[in-house]
């Protein structure tokens, strides 16, 4: 007995220690290469890393100096730009020319001349003109605009009250439209006072000023700094705090031309140019790092490897020496989830109940199907209903197997909200909650047991409810219509009543096959659509239809399209409502939703065409509505009606009103230049409105808001810098030079003191 205990022990016992033995050297195993992989991997990251930040001060020197070449060819041509226009001519004129604050036809060729510039140089957004003491300057952009009016005003005062003038600055007030700020002094030949300046006003972000970054893909900081240590262009507005710390600072003055070091964790260079303009970059040492972050990554994922295989072949051993019942046990407390717990050492009883379980299961889940198989139903019938090819050749073992009758009588109805634009609760895009609340009211009606009627409720892919009904009586095919109609009446009332919604509801002919349906909702369908052309009821048979059905000569109505078009034109809304009744009483004749539906997308695109045609901005208004995608929508009459009238004609009015705004301005532009060439010819307004086609009260009006005078100050401006000229470079009288500028020679006395101050005689012996 004791040699065959200790057989029997030592049976035991040996498999236990050959799987523990197995379980150390697989451990052994998963360590050692483990620490294998981390010794490698943190030797070559430390090796990379090093190679890396010799590198990165390379390519930051290479990077930040291509910067500085690209930056300071486009400050220094800005500067060089305004030396050349600080000793132009017409500048230095401007300070000895007397009558310089009233000579406006001067300031516009000193606008002109600052425009020429600010075109030529596509970095420059604005060229300002000032001189000391004026209460106006020039620009380029807004040409003659009085200094309390200038709304960089108090970057003005600053220039003045600085010490500097030929020199780049930030300024408040031009830093908030994104742009900085170079000064220029303004002398005359003959003295060396400054009498005023030039002022560039250059974009900040323009390349290589875009996107200020020595190397891409750092994260590193960039600042171009003048030789007052003041910030032109950078990362951000202020200089970080660490420059001041004495390490870096000492670094910074360095006399080298450029260099980079590694301080504190943070990459600095500089780039230094001879006028003392100086270009650094901070690059964080992490920036560096992360471009071998994978390193880290690999060797983590290489560890977690190893380590789930040791795991992973751990408990395969493990499981391979558990006998069955241990792991039938295992699985059914798995199953379970918890819910059974062995009680004991009976491991019988424990299986016991994992089946009745395994059985309560199975019954949840039957009861479960039965409650889905409606859902699987209505998937099918919609299936039926849009005939998919699918279900061509099962629709009979299908509907066995839903418990749907295929021979009996069957009827489809098409539920549509309608006039949802006129109630304020809904949106665009509320048709599927709309959808929603019918089905329920379909289901609720059907389940009442008012009608002789039953059936089932879908929704098509298109949110609209739709009904299959078939009699729950025998009943013959003629009397199924006047029950699906008394049952459609009742769902328009009910919903009317209770959710406030006004439904139209298409009904299609019936049929005595299942297959059917899908013929009977396509008439349900066409049903509808009758409503395009001015029908109003509720019900709409698609048996109507054909007895209604006639001919009618097909006829776009071109002739009420354009009454339309003047009328908008006009701005006569109540002749364009009334146009637009009119052609829909024109195209509703004819009774074919197709035909009629293409015309008000004709109409639309001719509206359209018209607006462009008149200077409206076309792009505008079809990039900010979606014109045709809304028109669609609308399925009825009256929708349509008010589409045009309440949303379509604000928005062709307004964008009418744009357009013949710049129409406007281009014309009074046009006319200007007109009367500075032919003044000697008197042109008049009427001539002048027939060369732009418009009309010519128009034309006063918009000359006076564009110009701030009107027409006749305008021409009179003109005549009297004629007469100037003659009087200047000609000997003819001034009773020659009044006749030639279409004056009397009293008249021309007259108007000539009172705009100059002087006679005409005076001028003369002033400018010859």
């Amino acid at each position: 007995m004791t040699r065959n205990g200790g057989c029997l022990l030592r049976t035991i016992r040996i498999p236990k220690f050959r799987n523990n033995l197995l379980n150390r050297l697989i451990w052994q195993c998963c360590i050692s290469i483990c620490v294998a992989v981390i010794v490698v991997g943190t030797v070559y990251y430390q090796v990379s890393m090093s190679q890396a930040e010799r590198q990165a001060m390379e390519q930051s020197q290479t990077s930040l100096a291509r910067i500085k070449d690209s930056v300071e060819s486009l400050l220094q041509g800005v500067e060089n730009d305004s030396l050349q226009l600080a000793v132009d001519p017409l500048l230095t004129e401007s300070f000895t020319k007397p009558d310089y604050e009233n000579n406006f036809f001067f300031q516009q060729d000193v606008i002109k001349l600052l425009s020429r510039k600010n075109y030529f140089n596509s970095i420059i957004k604005e060229i300002i003109f000032y001189r000391i003491n004026d209460g106006f300057l020039l620009s380029s952009e807004q040409g003659h605009i009085q200094l309390n009016r200038f709304k960089q005003a108090d970057d003005i005062q600053r220039i003045l009250n600085g010490s500097r003038y030929n020199h780049w600055m930030r300024l408040p007030q031009s830093l908030e439209k994104s742009m900085i700020t170079f000064t220029r002094e303004v002398r005359t030949s003959s003295d060396s006072v400054v009498h005023g300046f030039l002022i560039y006003q250059v974009q900040v972000s323009i390349p290589p000023l875009q996107n200020l970054q020595a190397v891409p893909g750092w994260s590193s900081r960039l600042y171009v700094i003048d030789d007052e240590k003041r910030i032109l262009f950078g990362t951000t507005n202020e200089l970080p705090v660490r420059f001041a710390s004495p390490q870096v600072e000492a670094f910074l003055n360095a006399k080298d031309a450029t260099a980079s070091q590694y301080i504190k964790g943070k990459l600095y260079t500089f780039v230094k140019t001879a006028i003392g303009r100086e270009y650094i970059s901070l690059t964080p040492r992490e920036s560096i790092a992360n471009e071998f972050t994978w390193i880290r990554w690999l060797t983590a994922l290489i560890v977690s490897v190893v380590l789930i295989c040791g795991i992973s072949v751990t408990l395969l051993n493990l499981k391979l020496i558990y006998n069955p019942i241990e792991q039938l046990i295992l699985h059914g407390e798995q199953a379970s989830r918890g819910r059974i717990s062995r009680q004991g050492n009976n491991e019988i009883a424990f299986i016991k109940d994992c089946l009745t379980y395994l059985k309560d299961e199975t019954d949840k889940i039957r009861e479960y199907v039965s409650h889905i198989q409606p859902t699987v139903r209505e998937k099918f019938l919609q299936m039926v209903l849009e005939w998919n090819p699918l279900i061509r050749h099962s629709i009979e073992s299908e509907c066995e197997k839903f418990n749907i009758r295929v021979h009996g009588t069957y009827g489809v109805i098409v539920i549509d909200a309608e006039n949802l634009h006129r109630q304020n609760r809904f949106l665009r895009g509320d048709q599927p909650i709309i959808a929603y609340a019918v089905t329920n009211m379909l289901n609720e009606l059907l389940k009442s047991g008012q009608f002789p009627l039953d059936g089932y409720v879908v929704m098509s892919s298109e949110w609209k409810a739709i009904a299959i009904l078939h009699p729950t009586r025998k009943m013959s095919p003629e009397n199924v219509p006047a029950s699906i109609r008394q049952f459609s009446t009742a769902l328009c009332s009910r919903m009317d009543e209770v959710m406030k919604i006004q439904i139209a509801v298409g009904i299609g002919r019936i049929y005595n096959h299942i297959a059917d349906i899908s013929v009977a909702y396509q008439e349900a369908k066409m049903a509808l659509q009758r409503r395009i052309y001015g029908n109003q009821e509720r019900l709409h048979f698609i048996s109507d239809s054909d007895k209604t059905a006639k001919s009618f000569p097909q006829l776009y109505p071109n002739t009420v399209e354009k009454q339309m078009i003047e009328a908008l034109k006009s701005r006569e809304l109540l002749e364009g409502k009334s146009a637009v009744v009119n052609f829909s009483n024109k195209i509703c004749g004819s009774e074919n939703a197709a035909f009629i539906s293409q015309c008000y997308n004709v109409l639309l695109a001719s509206l359209l065409n018209s607006l462009q045609t008149e200077g409206g901005n076309l792009y505008n208004v079809l990039s900010e509505h979606a014109l045709f995608e809304e028109l669609r929508e609308r399925q009825t009459s009256s929708e349509i009606h008010d589409w045009f009238t309440e949303r379509f004609f604000p928005v062709y009015l307004k964008a009418l009103s744009e357009g013949n705004h710049v129409r406007g301005k281009n014309a009074v532009m046009r006319i200007m230049k007109h009367i500075r060439d032919n003044a000697l010819d008197n042109p008049s307004l009427v001539q002048c409105s027939e060369m732009v086609s418009m009309n010519p009260s128009y034309i006063s009006h918009i000359f006076r808001i564009e110009t701030g005078m009107s027409f006749v100050e305008f021409l009179t401006q003109c005549k009297l810098e004629e007469s100037k000229k003659m009087l200047s470079h000609t000997d003819m009288n001034v009773g020659e030079i009044a006749s030639k500028v279409g004056f009397s020679e009293r008249h021309f006395l007259r108007v000539f003191q009172k705009h100059l101050g002087i006679t005409p005689s005076q001028y003369r012996a002033m400018h010859r």
